[in-house]
């Protein structure tokens, strides 16, 4: 009767201790990035919180970087070019798997459509920002045609923001921060990289576009780009070069299958000087891109070869499309297409593929004049190639390897542009490689971190280790108790805690290397590493949570309205007693014990939600069989008639004794001293204060964060 009984649950402890990768405390690190990822693989998600602390720092370090950022890849270092991942997580891990994850020796340039059609773009995106926070001098992003909100409102990426974390406004705060990305980059003075490709001049047929003719702009200068205000568009405007360098294709060969007559319609458009095709069906200049609902531009060797005259540099690197093989070279080895997401369009549709640029010197045998087969490279695109050797597990692919190299009076105007610039020296010139692949299934492979590795053991041991310790608070508290040299103290040493604990749960573990998993703060009550530490503090993150507590069962029984229901109220709090009163002369323990053993907080008295949890708990562990209606009839004959009131240790004992009187040689027979003790305990608590978590003491100049701090922090 009097409805559901209260849920007894598990403390609250810090679960995020155990689980490295879930919560970012101070500043990135790698063990944090690792861990996530691997947090990722098993398809968990992380607060929205800690979603806004990485999109906030990584916007921060994105707004300050130009539209074009230069990029420098010195000797000993290699420059990992990766291109769309479109929210397949499996691609990116298998990636790292290849080339390592990003340090300061290992670049990585990531060229956009990070979003869009996959399932974890969301953790795509948040585990490469927060590679950039860590290492942003090693880490670079450009923006895709989808990272723009009239892409991912269309294409699911807003709808997994919103299936993901439907109670905040992520997806928001993903689009703004997808706007502070760079455009292009630009790898020692001389490989452009950019998403898409080349924006240039030209103009829709008027009869078919009679109200809206498209012109976009040419760049005649990296200046034309640099001058962009990137920042203010959520999505790429129309008609713009940004549209033009995000959303433009390469072409070499014009192959519509038109008729003759569409045919010569098209060459006479051609011959306004913006396209034309030669009588072998090459490609020349800029045409609208129809393929894309004429968004961004087709262009050919020509316009290419003239773009990256504009900017400098010898080699285009782009991405953007989808590749059979993974990746294409086109425009005479001026123009190199990298896809990164395999299997784009269903298992084994397609390889991925990335590039490597390293500025140390090709091997003697290599062309310089255009990529060569090395041994286990594959052979050219127009060469019959050979089936890859697939290697178990890992299933990497094909390589190609390319020199890029200017005649010498470019190189020359490349490096007087480099000193006018103020670079004190040229970086050195860059070749590269392609490696293809198939990405596994992520959970084939193994993890990142070895924390995370680790943690599933660590779960489990955790949680056998919070249960034994919730059910032993009350001998716990005895033992710390006695230990102590004074009785009003709630301090002890760390060895003294350990003791405790593997003699109160008879478990021979190095306890001592479970501090930090048990929540034990780093610095003790005196402010040093590995000094003593407040037990009541500590047992603390192992009182229960009451929760779905039944208020009118409560307030019923607080105001009975029959002698019957008073006598019945009576009878139970005299059988919860009885069985206290047992089980102190079993276990050995003094009524003050007890009372500590209810006082969660350790402020020197028990409140009424403090008494029902402590009742449950010790019902839980020792059986007792207590009902919810014991408890609050339990929580009246002890004076706790509404939530405010609170009982000291003097009424706590005095109303144990009336109500218990047959039970009483049980309990210790110096109460006066124990009141003394328990008065100076109570004391010295409102002395000290009780701080909430996380809130400091001022004590002189020093700020003193209070131990309940520091069960929060540390591992990252």
């Amino acid at each position: 009767a009097g409805g559901a009984p209260p849920v007894y649950t598990m403390p609250p402890l810090v679960r995020q201790q155990s689980r490295p990768g879930l919560m970012l405390e101070g500043p990135m690190t790698l063990d944090f990035v690792t861990a996530m990822m691997d947090r990722f693989r098993a398809h968990d998600t992380l607060d929205p919180d800690v979603i806004g602390q990485i999109l906030d720092q990584a916007s921060d370090i994105f707004a300050k970087e130009a539209n074009v950022v230069n990029i420098t890849v010195p000797r000993g270092k290699t420059m990992v070019v990766v291109g769309d991942l479109h929210g397949q997580l499996d691609d990116l891990l298998h990636i790292f798997k290849l080339k390592g994850v990003p340090s300061s020796t290992n670049m990585y340039l990531f060229n956009g459509d990070f979003v869009d059609r996959g399932l974890q773009s969301c953790e795509v995106v948040l585990t490469l920002f927060s590679f950039k926070i860590l290492y942003p001098k090693s880490v670079y992003l450009n923006r895709g045609n989808h990272e723009a909100t009239d892409m991912t409102e269309d294409h699911g990426f807003q709808q997994e923001c919103e299936d993901k974390y439907p109670a905040s406004d992520i997806y928001a705060a993903f689009s703004q921060s997808f706007a502070f990305l760079p455009i292009a980059s630009i790898l020692n003075h001389h490989v452009f990289v950019v998403h898409g490709g080349v924006s240039g001049y030209f103009k829709k047929d008027d009869d078919m576009y009679p109200i809206i003719p498209l012109q976009f702009h040419d760049i005649d200068s990296l200046e034309d780009i640099q001058n962009i205000e990137r920042s203010q568009f959520l999505s790429t405007p129309n008609e713009t070069c940004l549209e033009g360098l995000l959303w433009s294709d390469p072409i070499d060969r014009w192959t519509a299958e038109d008729d003759e007559g569409e045919a010569e319609a098209e060459a006479q458009d051609g011959k306004e000087g913006l396209w034309s095709v030669s009588p072998d069906g090459s490609f020349l200049g800029v045409k609208p891109n129809e393929l894309r609902a004429d968004a961004g531009s087709l262009f050919g060797p020509d316009a290419s070869a003239t773009f990256l005259k504009k900017v400098g540099c010898d080699l285009l690197v782009r991405s953007h499309e989808y590749k059979d093989k993974g990746y294409e070279l086109s425009h005479e080895g001026r123009t190199l297409t990298v896809f990164s997401a395999s299997c784009y369009q269903g298992e084994l549709s397609n390889r991925g593929s990335i590039a490597i640029f390293t500025p140390d010197k090709p091997p003697p045998q290599a062309d310089k004049a255009a990529p060569q087969p090395q041994a286990g490279a594959a052979a050219p695109p127009d060469a019959k190639q050979r089936k890859p050797r697939r290697r178990r597990g890992s299933r990497v692919g094909s390589s190609a390897l390319g020199l890029l190299d200017l005649d010498a009076k470019e190189r020359e105007n490349n490096q007087s542009a480099a000193r006018s610039s103020g670079e004190g020296s040229v970086p050195p010139r860059l070749y590269y490689e392609i490696r293809t692949y198939i990405a596994p299934a992520s959970d084939d492979n193994p993890s990142f971190c070895l924390r995370f590795r680790a943690h599933r053991l660590e779960d489990r041991v955790l949680t056998h280790l919070i249960r034994r310790i919730s059910f032993a608070r009350l001998p716990l508290t005895d033992f710390y108790k006695n230990a102590t040299k004074q009785g009003g103290t709630r301090v002890i040493s760390r060895s003294t805690w350990a003791r405790g604990l593997r003699k109160v749960l008879g478990l021979k573990l190095p306890f001592s290397e479970f501090e930090e998993m048990l929540g034990l703060p780093k610095l003790g009550v005196d402010n040093a590493h590995g000094g003593p530490i407040d037990y009541v503090a500590f047992l603390h993150r192992f009182a229960p949570i009451l929760r779905h507590l039944n208020t009118e069962t409560t307030a019923a029984a607080a105001a009975p309205e029959s002698s019957e229901a008073t006598n019945e109220a009576h009878s139970r709090a005299q059988t919860v007693l009885e069985n206290l009163g047992k089980l102190l002369h079993k276990e050995g323990f003094q009524l003050d014990t007890l009372f500590r053993y209810f006082d969660i907080n350790g402020k020197g008295v028990v409140n009424r939600l403090e008494m029902h949890t402590g009742l449950l708990a010790l019902n839980q562990a020792y059986s007792l069989r207590i009902t919810h209606e014991d408890v609050v009839a339990m929580s009246v004959a002890c004076g706790l008639h509404d939530a405010e009131t609170c009982l000291t240790f003097d009424k706590f004992r005095e109303a144990f004794e009336v109500q218990c009187s047959d039970l009483t040689l049980f309990l210790s027979k110096d109460n006066d001293r124990m009141s003394a003790r328990h008065e100076l305990w109570r004391t010295r608590s409102e002395t000290r204060g009780s701080p909430p978590p996380n809130e400091t003491m001022q004590e002189g100049k020093e700020t003193i964060t209070s131990p309940s701090s520091y069960f929060f922090g540390g591992w990252f």
